[in-house]
């Protein structure tokens, strides 16, 4: 019989609760995708948000049509990336300097995008 300590026990454990974290997230973003679901900040606010645009941009990635993508949201793979490499940045990466310079340019850019279409489109 083979026997595993506890701190084994315990990683592994850790490790399958990260996967079937991603794996539900991955299948939220993908439900989410394909039912068009609408903006709640937009359906509140009445103004749209910063990531307004995402899940349609993602679900015309995936039908291959670059065209959608870049009409709805051409920030959205980078937004994605960042949020993840943020999530993982001190277990992956070791806190590497490039990955928050990647974080902070895709922030910097989404809020420059998000004020041009708020008082561009708007005014």
């Amino acid at each position: 019989m083979c026997k595993i300590s506890f701190q084994q026990y315990l990683k592994t454990k850790n490790i399958l609760s990260i996967i079937v974290f991603h794996l539900s997230i991955m299948a939220l973003i993908c439900v989410l995708i394909f039912i068009s679901f609408p903006c709640p900040f937009k359906f509140i606010f009445g103004i749209p948000c910063p990531a307004c645009g995402t899940l349609h941009a993602l679900h015309a990635i995936i039908c291959g049509n670059l065209y959608e993508y870049m009409r709805h949201n051409y920030l959205a793979i980078p937004m994605i990336m960042a949020f993840w490499f943020g999530m993982h940045k001190k277990i992956l990466f070791k806190n590497n300097v490039f990955i928050d310079v990647f974080i902070y340019v895709v922030c910097t850019l989404v809020v420059i995008k998000y004020f041009l279409k708020l008082f561009v489109d708007f005014l």
